[in-house]
């Protein structure tokens, strides 16, 4: 079983996009569940993709042994000034929650997950006020690498089939 956080996101969409190129339509529906903020469908390379509630992933228990996780959901810092700041770290901490509970009922799960290069610059100054990004996403690696079978995928810059900006990021398509 894949499991994909961050499902209606670009990196999200870019791993659902590469799974359904190398997989089939059967072996996709039975093998992959996308996680998003909310219920909905999503059409991605002319496929409907039915995207479930992140909050559902709380109490997902999978009985199978092979179960991958590409963890991709977090709300950019852009994100800030749409839901404001105490808004932006409670919906932030809460994809981490959902994210923490889940590993601890699936503790075989592998997973994979998107960090940011901004946790260094925090390391490096500390400075929760202008960084508060970095600081989250610090939080996230301690919660998640505290189980043991997590990959983190700590990036700097990234561009992708759905970036929205490529003026500001420098690697090239990458999943």
């Amino acid at each position: 079983m894949i499991l994909i956080t961050g499902g209606t996101g670009w990196l999200g969409k870019t791993a659902i996009k590469y799974l359904i190129k190398n997989l089939n339509q059967k072996e996709f529906n039975e093998k992959v569940m996308v996680f998003g903020s909310e219920d909905k469908v999503l059409k991605v390379c002319e496929k409907n993709i039915k995207i479930h509630s992140l909050k559902k992933i709380n109490n997902l228990k999978l009985s199978q042994e092979n179960v991958s996780l590409l963890h991709t959901a977090f709300l950019t810092k852009d994100k800030i000034k749409i839901f404001g700041l105490s808004n932006y770290v409670k919906k932030n901490l809460e994809i981490i929650n959902c994210l923490e509970k889940f590993v601890e009922n699936n503790p075989t799960a592998r997973i994979v997950y998107t960090s940011s290069g901004a946790v260094n610059e925090f390391l490096e100054n500390g400075d929760k006020e202008n960084n508060l990004y970095g600081y989250l996403k610090l939080i996230e690696e301690k919660k998640l690498s505290k189980f043991g079978n997590c990959l983190v995928l700590r990036i700097y810059g990234l561009t992708g089939h759905y970036i929205n900006s490529p003026k500001i990021y420098a690697l090239c398509d990458f999943i």
